[in-house]
């Protein structure tokens, strides 16, 4: 009889490491899910960033809420897609002027709070004033069905995105190491919004100018609501 030694522990641990990896990767599941991992170390990665991104996306809105809201309309319903660790939700409550009431969705819900799902298929079921996408785009390689999707459904969204030509462009293989699938231009990115029929109204950078933020209004909006 042969006898074990640690060496054989050590192949057969490698052995179901990659038996493991291989089924994670042939399950019938969506590349968000196959790079959540990714997306969660990178996330954690940056929190200093993240927190800087959410509170600017946040500001844009303020600077503009005025010109489509009246006060007298009902309490601001506003949706999260990608939340996250809901750091939204805390800056919505000391930044915005008016009530509001704050939804959080993720495919990896980080606290109870946050409804589980998968964006890439689906949008939830609720009428939203308002809809954040931070850090989601990136992600999304049907991205021009989701804008479409977005611009069928809300009035108002705001998203982030990393292009790959700004001042602080990221490198492709620092993207693909981030896991993501879309590596677009300013303007393909501009004209994507413009042909899901959003009306950019705003935008600002933030991360040392890295990432883009910008307000997309539906383009039938050519003022503002009663």
């Amino acid at each position: 009889m042969s006898q074990i030694t640690p060496t054989h522990f050590t192949k057969v641990a490698r052995f179901a490491r990659r038996k493991l990896l291989a089924l994670r990767l042939s399950s019938p599941v969506t590349i968000l899910t196959r790079q959540g991992r990714a997306r969660r170390r990178f996330n954690c990665g940056g929190q200093a960033s993240w927190n800087e991104r959410a509170e600017a996306a946040v500001a844009l809105w303020t600077a503009h809420e005025s010109e489509w809201r009246s006060e007298a309309q009902t309490p601001l319903t506003v949706a999260d897609f990608g939340a996250g660790n809901e750091r939204l939700r805390p800056l919505l409550a000391r930044m915005l002027n008016a009530p509001h009431q704050y939804l959080p969705y993720d495919l990896h819900p980080q606290l109870p709070t946050t409804t589980r799902l998968d964006i890439s298929r689906e949008l939830p079921s609720g009428k939203f004033d308002l809809v954040f996408c931070l850090g989601l785009l990136e992600y999304l390689a049907a991205l021009p069905t989701f804008l479409e999707s977005l611009r069928a459904h809300y009035r108002f969204v705001i998203v982030s995105y990393v292009t790959c030509d700004g001042p602080a462009a990221v490198s492709r293989s620092e993207r693909i190491r981030h896991g993501w699938v879309t590596h677009l231009s300013r303007n393909e990115l501009l004209t994507g919004f413009t042909a899901a029929g959003f009306m950019p109204v705003a935008a600002t950078t933030c991360d040392r100018q890295a990432t883009g933020l910008w307000l997309l209004a539906a383009d039938d909006l050519r003022k503002p609501p009663g």
